[in-house]
Formats: structure tokens, C-alpha cells, sequence
């Protein structure tokens, strides 16, 4: 049990924090809910959303209003505002974040087919994720403990490090005790290789290349993949000007760059370059490039 200092009080942890927390969440009307719970319900270990609560309150909360009669939003809506509340990082922390909590605070529009005939049409009506008229008809839960792949992905990266002789036995317990700490404290877990460490536009793609792309050998693509986002974006960065989000020439300058670089890539890596997959993830590295801030 941890001590204030030598000598000094024991200090229980769970007591002061984790308990006192979850106290004032359960007279707040929460929920809590065991982690193997909380677990079924996610489709993955770097997932946090619980889908089938989500998609429950969603459908009872929302319902339109047409020609004065109620309406429930279709299934297709429904899983519509599940993806687009589930953000990835391809736009970046803060506008992802924006992202999040407009949608959270203002919902989002979604069409619905409405009349019959010659009068059907489309129109658009807000879906709301929080009931801020009516708090007592929102689900509210907690978990206790929520483990997350991402933190166990980093450990392993570390272990697999010292396993290779790439860290020594002191640099092996510094990097673990300042994993745990980072995950305690809830700083991002993310550890970028030091070629992109002070570049964050190259650390959107590194993320991107390591979500879509990473295979078996993880330790092996860390550096690869730094290498190559750094390119992306270096090639990308050759035509970027005032409006070349619109501008479909520099749209197909900056794809025949990526494509360059993807092709160099796999030859300096002795890798098979596999067009299909680059063609996958084509539309997402360009939107990421549009998203980041280039100073213009």
C-alpha cells in the first residue's frame, strides 16, 4: 500500500480517488457496470463506446415531426449516428474533439423519406444523443476499471524493444514506469518514433498507416512506417496552395506523390505493393492531408 512519505500515513488509493468517484456518480443517478460487462459490449478492446446502450436510447430519444404526426428515425440513421459519434483521429485531436462535442450538445441532421407519391422527398431532421430537456430519460453508466488495447499495444512494444537489445535494463523500467504513469494520468498513449516526434501532421498518417496496414511484426514497421509517413507528408506538402482542397489537380498531383512514395516504400522493404489496399486507403489519407493545418 502506498505511503505519503517514509514513516508518514498509509494512503489507500481506492478510498481517495476511485471510491469517492464512483460515490458521487452513483448519487448523481449513474449506473455502474462490472468491467466484464462493459466488455461484452464493446466490439472491441479499442473500443469505449457501449453499443447496445447507444443504439437502445438513441432509437427511444429521437423520433421527427412531419405533417404533424411522429415519425421514428430508420435503422439506417440510427447506425449512421453510432459511426459518426465513434470519431477516428484522422482529422486531428481538437477538431475531432469539436467534432464530438458539437454533436453531443447540438446533435446531427440525418435525411429521412417522407411522403407518399408524387410527394415523396427527402428532408433533413436533428438526432439528438443527450435528452437535454428530459436528463432522466438518458442512460447514464460508469466502469469502475476500462482497459484499453492500446495501453497493452505500448507495453509490448516496449518489452519487445528490450527483448531485442534495443533498450538496456534501465532505459526497459523507465519507459514502463512512464507508460503506467501516462495511462494513470490519461495522457494519449501513443509513443512516435523520433524521426516524427516534433512533426504532428506526419503523426496523423503514422497513425493511419498503423491502424490500416500493420501486421505481425509490429516492432519491425515502427520505424518503417515513421519513414514513410514523413514522405507522405513531404511529398504532399510539394503542392499544397490556397485552395487546393478543391482543386482536383492538386488532388491528383498529391495521390501520384503518395503513390510514388508507396511504391518506393515497398521496394526499399522488399514488401508486396499491394494496390488494392493503397486504393482503400487512398480517399482517407487525402482527407486526413486536407484536415491538418499547413500555415496558408
Amino acid at each position: 500500500m502506498p505511503k505519503n512519505e517514509p514513516g508518514g500515513p498509509e494512503i489507500n488509493e481506492y478510498l481517495l480517488s476511485q471510491k469517492s468517484a464512483m460515490d458521487v456518480l452513483t448519487c448523481l443517478g449513474y449506473e455502474q457496470l462490472p468491467p466484464e460487462r462493459a466488455e461484452q459490449m464493446r466490439s472491441s478492446m479499442d473500443a469505449c463506446l457501449l453499443k447496445p446502450i447507444l443504439k437502445r436510447k438513441l432509437t427511444e430519444l429521437n423520433r421527427y415531426e412531419y405533417k404533424g404526426r411522429e415519425h421514428p428515425f430508420s435503422e439506417k440513421n440510427i447506425e449512421q449516428a453510432m459511426k459518426d459519434i465513434d470519431a477516428t483521429m484522422e482529422d486531428g485531436l481538437m477538431k475531432t474533439n469539436e467534432k464530438i462535442y458539437d454533436m453531443l450538445m447540438l446533435g446531427k441532421s440525418y435525411p429521412e423519406t417522407v411522403g407518399g407519391g408524387v410527394d415523396q422527398k427527402s428532408q433533413s431532421f436533428t438526432l439528438q444523443y443527450i435528452d437535454w430537456e428530459h436528463p432522466e430519460n438518458n442512460a447514464l453508466h460508469f466502469v469502475p476499471e476500462f482497459s484499453v488495447e492500446r495501453f497493452r499495444k505500448r507495453l509490448n512494444q516496449i518489452l519487445e524493444a528490450y527483448k531485442t537489445k534495443r533498450l538496456t535494463e534501465t532505459e526497459y523500467l523507465n519507459d514502463m514506469q512512464k507508460a503506467l504513469e501516462d495511462y494513470q494520468s490519461g495522457k494519449p498513449l501513443t509513443t512516435y518514433p523520433q524521426k516524427i516526434q516534433n512533426k504532428p501532421r506526419a503523426q496523423v498518417v503514422y497513425d493511419l498507416l498503423q491502424k490500416h496496414l500493420s501486421g505481425k511484426d509490429e516492432s519491425g514497421e515502427t520505424q518503417a512506417f515513421a519513414e514513410l509517413a514523413e514522405k507522405v507528408i513531404e511529398g504532399a506538402g510539394k503542392h499544397i496552395k490556397v485552395g487546393f482542397q478543391d482543386n482536383p489537380d492538386v488532388k491528383n498531383s498529391i495521390e501520384q506523390e503518395i503513390y510514388t512514395t508507396w511504391f518506393e516504400y515497398c521496394n526499399r522493404h522488399g514488401i508486396d505493393a499491394d494496390l488494392e489496399k493503397l486504393d482503400e486507403l487512398m480517399p482517407i489519407l487525402f482527407k486526413t492531408i486536407k484536415s491538418q493545418d499547413w500555415g496558408l
